[in-house]
């Protein structure tokens, strides 16, 4: 048996095993085992230990679930298609999930009682006599007194259907408000500077890149910095190229309107996930933005755009971004209700601020609650 060293970081995760006897922590060898079928003997003695080790993990688990129950302590299966035991029958015989093992265990001693509602059977321990019912117990003797009579209400209560939750990323909510205007926008002066041939996206995510990690350093230290990661991500710019896009980006670090986002509470690439009221759906939202501040008396939410040409006017925006926008407005507002949201979209491009009003976050919003996590 070969350690394959040199191939180990470019295997796929499935193929991937790392396994051993009874502590995976200590130094367990990396082993390429496709399918049990190939293993050699060694590595089939091995998987064998550790699957029994894993187990041994769910027996305890299972005792500690057991031995914190108060009162009454209930254990449920779910049936499916496909039975959970076959998967390992070496392991799992019949009756080894949770379930199997405590019923098992309790045998012929459980009582068998009809469930209210269903009318699967259950089985009950310690059990009582028919003729002494009170030796289930006050509360327990009332349920099954129920369950006799009809069942309790909790028990034939029918789930309401959960609402179906549709998942899109943020540039994908629909936005409910009037069209945007189209209108010839000019060139703007700075947009001159703009390196010829560079590849729009590309150019997004370097000034995006740039904007995330330079406002962390001193002044005397971005250019370096910058030009170090420019170099490795797109070699073949040249340094005038590299010139202007830092410049793109320190324009934008050291705009006046923009210290606070920029300052000690300002975070990049801020993580965000919630669901969303838009008409009739339920959307699942997930996202990240580019910058937030959470300030004493606001929240400031902040996306940075690269276009060649910005608008000149919050109504000549692309719809998807102002929907965008006011989907991060309404997942904030579940964590922060105690100050107002302020959203602002940034053009890199002569590093223009523009303030999105409550008014027209709303109309691209139309009416629904939202639930941020």
């Amino acid at each position: 048996m070969r350690e394959l060293r040199d191939v180990s970081r470019r295997l796929c995760e499935r193929c991937r095993r790392r396994i051993s006897g009874s502590n995976p922590d200590q130094g367990a060898p990396l082993v390429y085992a496709p399918s049990a079928q190939q293993d050699p003997e060694e590595v089939s003695a091995i998987r064998l230990a550790h699957r029994r080790a894993r187990a041994a993990e769910e027996r305890r688990l299972l005792y500690v679930a057991m031995t914190r129950a108060k009162n009454y302590l209930f254990v449920a299966a779910c049936r499916g298609g496909k039975a959970v035991e076959a998967a390992e029958p070496a392991l799992k015989p019949d009756g080894e999930t949770w379930h199997g093992m405590v019923a098992r265990a309790l045998g012929e001693s459980a009582a068998k009682r009809p469930c209210a509602g269903c009318g699967e059977p259950v089985w009950v321990w310690p059990s009582a006599p028919a003729d002494r019912p009170e030796a289930w117990g006050p509360t327990l003797q009332t349920e099954m007194a129920q369950a006799a009579n009809g069942g309790a209400a909790w028990l034939s209560a029918r789930v309401p259907p959960e609402s179906p939750i549709r998942e899109v990323a943020p540039t994908a909510i629909p936005y409910a408000g009037a069209a945007t205007k189209r209108r010839a926008r000019p060139l703007p002066p700075e947009a001159a500077s703009l390196p010829p041939g560079l590849d729009p996206l590309l150019r997004g995510t370097l000034v995006h890149r740039l904007l995330q990690t330079l406002p962390g350093m001193a002044r005397e230290a971005r250019k370096g910095a910058a030009h170090r990661y420019l170099l490795g991500k797109a070699p073949e710019l040249d340094e005038r190229v590299r010139d202007a896009l830092l410049a793109e980006a320190e324009a934008t670090i050291d705009h006046p309107e923009l210290q606070d986002a920029f300052g000690e509470a300002g975070h990049a690439e801020v993580d965000i996930t919630g669901t969303l009221s838009r008409g009739r759906e339920t959307l699942l939202v997930s996202g990240r933005i580019d910058r937030l501040a959470v300030l004493p008396d606001c929240v400031i939410v902040i996306d940075f755009k690269t276009d060649a040409i910005p608008p000149d006017a919050t109504d000549a925006v692309a719809p998807t971004y102002i929907a965008q926008m006011a989907a991060y407005r309404d997942l904030l507002r579940q964590t922060y209700p105690d100050r107002p949201i302020l959203c602002q979209l940034v053009w890199t491009v002569g590093a223009r601020v523009m303030p999105l009003p409550d008014a027209l976050l709303d109309e691209a919003a139309g009416e629904g609650a939202s639930e941020a996590a």
